[in-house]
């Protein structure tokens, strides 16, 4: 599979074996052909795609930590006040806002990479019948869940409704615009992508499974030491839901490159935030 470096057939210029083309002569890369990966996939070296997936993953945790902290000591320390939902909304905000501006730096330095993914007309229409296909999927598997074994919402969906209702239009434009793209660079750009220069298989697999997981609350894990199942059952039920979106949205990025993955996952839960206001 393909791994870092190719020498151009052609001009002979030394550019990353995961680009389309030869970003000096424009000579198609043969080699990443052979891939059937769209050529609307963004390639970056493999330090921005390692940076992408840390910054994203690990970062994401720290700046939550940092946001909340900064949220307690606005409301003097004052725990309960500070775990409300519209101080919890804020925090969401606060930390993906955050993460964006961070992630935004490496997007400039690659910006030519970025725009490409969005000059056809094709990954805008994969994306949305994407999209609707996997809110399709996920609305039949949760009434087939509520129809064999009745669960509420896991705790990351229940924090989901907690913070939309309380500052709507704050919250959906983050969790509808900003979630979404931080994601896609981190799951898509950064460790898809990473994971995709030695094997496609497992791309999809660690990338699907990873981001299935940040959606798992693993406390649920500690209830069970305080014969507390029902929270681990909860969370199992639900997590197909997010391995199902996690194998759509690799499969859109691969297929048809980041925009059809950006906005499958943008539509997927404007719609999910629409719901949850109309009840």
């Amino acid at each position: 599979m393909l791994r870092v470096k190719k020498k151009c057939e052609q001009c002979e210029a030394v550019y990353d074996m995961m680009d389309y083309e030869c970003p000096n002569c424009h000579n198609p890369n043969e080699d990443f052909k052979k891939t059937k990966t769209s050529e609307r996939v963004v390639t970056v070296p493999i330090i921005h795609q390692i940076l992408f997936f840390a910054i994203g993953f690990i970062g994401l945790n720290i700046l939550s930590l940092i946001a909340q902290f900064i949220v307690l000591a606005a409301v003097g320390f004052d725990f309960d006040v500070a775990q409300t939902p519209i101080n919890n909304a804020i925090t969401v905000s606060v930390t993906y806002f955050s993460l964006l501006a961070i992630m935004s730096i490496f997007v400039i330095l690659k910006r030519k990479k970025f725009l490409h993914a969005f000059t056809s007309w094709k990954p805008y229409v994969a994306g949305l019948i994407g999209g609707v296909a996997l809110i399709a999927i996920s609305m039949g598997y949760s009434a087939l869940v509520q129809a064999i074994h009745p669960v509420g919402d896991n705790a990351n969906q229940t924090a989901v409704v907690e913070v939309t209702k309380a500052l709507p239009f704050l919250t959906i434009f983050v969790l509808s615009f900003v979630g979404p793209l931080c994601e896609e660079l981190t799951y898509r750009v950064g460790l898809y992508s990473f994971l995709n220069r030695w094997s496609k298989i497992a791309a999809f697999i660690i990338s699907t499974v990873v981001f299935a997981l940040i959606h798992f609350d693993w406390n649920a894990l500690l209830e069970i030491s305080n014969g507390n199942t029902k929270a681990i059952i909860v969370e199992l039920l639900n997590l197909p839901s997010y391995i199902i979106a996690g194998v759509g949205l690799a499969f859109l990025y691969d297929k048809f490159g980041f925009a059809a993955s950006l906005v499958a996952h943008v539509l997927n839960n404007l719609i999910s935030c629409i719901l949850i206001l109309i009840g």
